[in-house]
């Protein structure tokens, strides 16, 4: 069996066993970005949904219903033909998340670099698992900005 990084962790307790104040609820639908100059947060829930069915606002009314502060990616600051509110697989966000923090934890790369760089990444490993669904996107050119 694998091992998690020591910052992400799967919990099985409620959500009130968690400081909430520091969550941020990722949904298509929010109207609030994550600010790609900073660090991803450190609390972040991922909603899940099994069917394939897309329900508009249904992460965005959860987040609402427990007071949590909402936020998509911010793709459309980065990424050229995408719609901002197109509902990403669960595996592209939680790869992308993940690797937004390590990219931000080597201290490498400027803060926008940390995000583009780990999104490109897990849309391009999307794209490659799942070949009969378009790749979603690709990174704007500086002419393009």
């Amino acid at each position: 069996s694998s091992t998690l990084p020591k910052h992400v962790e799967f919990i099985s307790q409620t959500l009130e066993c968690l400081d909430l104040k520091e969550a941020v609820y990722l949904s298509p639908d929010a109207t609030n970005t994550l600010d790609a100059s900073k660090q991803p947060p450190r609390v972040t829930i991922v909603g899940l949904l099994i069917d394939r069915r897309i329900q508009p606002n249904r992460s965005m009314n959860r987040a609402t219903s427990l007071d949590i502060t909402a936020a998509r990616w911010p793709l459309e600051d980065f990424f050229s033909n995408i719609d901002s509110q197109e509902p990403l697989n669960v595996d592209t966000i939680m790869e992308g998340m993940q690797e937004w923090y390590w990219n931000c934890s080597r201290g490498d790369m400027r803060n926008e670099e940390c995000f583009v760089q780990a999104a490109t990444s897990a849309m391009e490993r999307h794209a490659q698992r799942h070949p009969n669904r378009p790749l979603h996107k690709v990174s704007k050119t500086s002419d393009e900005t």
